[in-house]
């Protein structure tokens, strides 16, 4: 039910609310930490811009390096290969050479070997043996003093008794030399006397007589 107002009562209005005047120093304040925000976003903005710059200049830096670094090791790889090669040819030209040194120093103690042993057979008299020594009848290799004597005679005693065959014919099928086969009218050790003495080595008939005592030191059966 609608209430009636009482005539007699005066009516009241409520007053009008105006907004209160803006704070002076509330506003400055406002615009302040805006200036100081807006300046602080300039800042972080800069600072991203050149951190940005600095990781393009690292991003390229490191590509390059990465490139210098793969062309290096080729050249590196490249160039430990060729020295690998040089080093194989050098051990094969080391080894070739020690073969080498080897079969010369076996050939230079060969050599001392023999001279030794012809200077032996000069200092033993038994110059007339060198022919069977050179032709690798007689090896004296090592052999001195009574083992050298005693070496020497038995070969003497059987180049004697090997010239008696030869002479006497006392074998059937070795038969006595004719003047054809001797023409030199000597025995064996006289033979080779005559060979060795250096007075005879520019004679005309050195090579026949050399002939002669080959035959009849290595008769044909």
């Amino acid at each position: 039910m609608t209430q009636i107002p009482d005539p007699n009562v005066p009516v009241t209005q409520d007053a009008p609310q105006v907004p209160a005047p803006p704070n002076p120093g509330q506003s400055e304040d406002w615009e302040n930490r805006f200036k100081g925000l807006q300046r602080t976003h300039n800042t972080l903005v800069q600072q991203v811009s050149a951190k940005d710059a600095a990781i393009a200049q690292l991003t390229a830096q490191l590509n390059d390096t990465k490139s210098s670094s793969a062309q290096a090791l080729t050249e590196r790889e490249t160039h430990v290969g060729t020295l690998s090669a040089e080093l194989n040819t050098l051990k094969s030209q080391v080894e070739t050479e020690r073969n080498e040194k080897s079969q010369l120093q076996k050939q230079l103690q060969q050599f001392e070997t023999r001279t030794t042993s012809r200077q032996r057979l000069m200092e033993a008299d038994a110059t007339d043996l060198l022919p069977f020594f050179e032709d690798g009848d007689l090896n004296i290799d090592g052999l001195e003093g009574d083992a050298l004597t005693t070496k020497l005679t038995g070969f003497r005693t059987r180049l004697t008794a090997l010239a008696q065959k030869q002479f006497s014919g006392a074998t059937p099928e070795t038969p006595s030399p004719s003047t054809s086969q001797n023409p030199t009218g000597m025995n064996l050790e006289e033979l080779s006397n005559w060979l060795m003495k250096p007075e005879n080595m520019d004679s005309d008939r050195y090579d026949a007589f050399h002939a002669t005592y080959e035959a009849l030191v290595h008769p044909q059966k």
